[in-house]
């Protein structure tokens, strides 16, 4: 069955109506979690945002982004995901974001621990079957809410 041409923008609406109270979680949060990192009180740590790369062609793609630093709103860092699907982006890219526009944040902390991560939790919540097609590949979303019901995902995804 051939896919619309519209079918990737209307996952990626369906997406981001269910993610929404877990990215607005992480954009609430997110300046205090900046004011911690950069504060010091987080040595030996690492500070990730989730963005979503566009392209030219209408293509997008998650990705986590390393933030090296956060002036007048824009957080500078690098790519950190391999781009499969956009075009102009590639690993380690140098990259600028809005503050308002990223998805999630991370820090990782020196032992390990983590600190963030609100769309894990979304995705937990995700049927096993949807987790494992969507990956980062957000065109693959299902668009009908019957496709997507709560329920912890309890083992690994295997081969396709």
């Amino acid at each position: 069955m051939q896919r619309s041409a519209d079918a990737p923008e209307a996952a990626l609406a369906k997406w981001q109506q269910l993610a929404a109270p877990y990215v607005s979680e992480a954009r609430k949060t997110f300046p205090e979690a900046r004011r911690e990192f950069f504060g010091g009180s987080s040595q030996g740590a690492m500070f990730f945002v989730v963005v979503l790369l566009r392209d030219g062609d209408g293509h997008f793609q998650m990705s986590y982004m390393s933030v090296d630093r956060v002036d007048a709103g824009m957080i500078t860092g690098r790519i950190l995901s391999q781009s499969l699907i956009v075009h102009g982006f590639q690993h380690n890219d140098v990259y600028r974001v809005a503050e308002a526009e990223i998805l999630d944040w991370s820090v990782t902390m020196a032992d390990g621990s983590e600190k963030g991560d609100f769309l894990v939790k979304f995705n937990d919540t995700l049927p096993r079957e949807v987790q494992c097609r969507m990956g980062r590949d957000l065109t693959s979303f299902p668009t009908t809410d019957d496709s997507v019901t709560s329920g912890p995902i309890k083992d690994s995804c295997g081969s396709p």
